[in-house]
C-alpha cells in the first residue's frame, strides 16, 4: 500500500516535469529537469557549481534550469542541457568519452574532486557487502580519511556536520540495485562515477562561501527517478 502511494507520487512528479517541456520557462525543480534529460538518454552525469550558503542548509542549492523547447529525444542530452542552462553562461556542458555528461560552472575548484583515496569498501556498518541507497554510498566516499584530512588542512567544511554525515543505513533489499566491491587508489570524482554506474542519475558537487569567507562543500547522488519508479512498481 505504501509502495503504491509512493509510485503515484513519483508518477505525478514525472507528469508535471513532462508538461514543462517546450514552455521555455524557469523551473525551480532543477533536479527533476536534469534527471528527465539523463533518464531519457539513459546516461549518467555530474554537476559542479557555486551555490549559496544558508543557515543549516543540508540540501543542494541547484542552479536554475530552463525547460528546453525541443521535445526530449529529439536532441542530444548535451544540447538539451545547454539550452536548460542558457541563462548561466558560466555553465559548460560536455560529454566524456565514456558517455558521462558533465555540467561544470567555470571557476569551481577541482582540488577536492582530485584527492586520491587509497581504499573504499562498499559495505554497511555490519560488514555486509553492498550499499542499497545512493546517499549511503556518498557517505562512505566523503568519509574517507584522505578526504577528511584534505578538508581539515584546507579549512573546508560541510554544510552541517551532524546532519550531513550521519545518514541512517538500511538493510539489504534484493529487489533494488546495489553497489558492491572495493576501489583502490581512486579520486573522489572517480568514486562518485563508480556509484553512478549502479544508480543512474547524477552526482552533485556544490561549493559556497559563508559570510566569514569559510568555504563549504556539498556532495550528493541523485538516482534516476525512472529507476526508483521501476523498483517501486515491482
Amino acid at each position: 500500500m505504501k509502495s503504491d502511494r509512493l509510485f503515484v507520487a513519483f508518477s505525478l512528479i514525472l507528469t508535471m516535469v513532462g508538461s514543462c517541456w517546450g514552455q521555455g520557462t524557469i523551473d525551480k525543480d532543477s533536479r527533476s529537469l536534469i534527471t528527465a534529460v539523463l533518464s531519457k538518454a539513459k546516461v549518467s552525469g555530474s554537476i559542479s557549481y557555486w551555490g549559496r550558503c544558508g543557515y543549516r542548509d543540508v540540501l543542494p542549492d541547484l542552479p536554475n534550469a530552463r525547460a528546453p523547447r525541443e521535445k526530449l529525444g529529439s536532441v542530444s542530452p548535451v544540447q538539451a542541457l545547454r539550452e536548460m542552462f542558457a541563462d548561466n553562461p558560466k555553465m559548460q556542458v560536455t560529454e566524456d568519452a565514456n558517455g558521462v555528461i558533465r555540467m561544470v560552472e567555470s571557476g569551481v575548484p577541482r582540488d577536492l574532486l582530485d584527492v586520491r583515496i587509497s581504499h573504499i569498501s562498499f559495505k554497511d556498518p555490519r560488514g555486509r557487502d553492498g550499499i542499497w541507497i545512493p546517499r549511503q554510498a556518498r557517505r562512505l566516499i566523503v568519509s574517507a580519511p584522505e578526504i577528511r584530512a584534505f578538508m581539515r588542512d584546507n579549512g573546508i567544511n560541510w554544510p552541517s556536520e551532524g546532519e550531513y554525515i550521519n545518514d541512517i543505513y538500511g538493510g539489504p533489499d534484493p529487489s533494488r540495485p546495489h553497489v558492491t566491491g572495493d576501489l583502490y587508489d581512486v579520486t573522489l570524482a572517480d568514486a562518485m562515477d563508480y556509484v553512478s554506474k549502479t544508480f543512474p542519475g547524477f552526482w552533485v558537487y556544490e561549493n559556497c562561501r559563508r559570510e566569514n569567507g569559510t568555504r563549504v562543500v556539498f556532495f550528493e547522488i541523485f538516482g534516476s527517478i525512472r529507476k526508483q519508479l521501476t523498483s517501486l512498481s515491482n
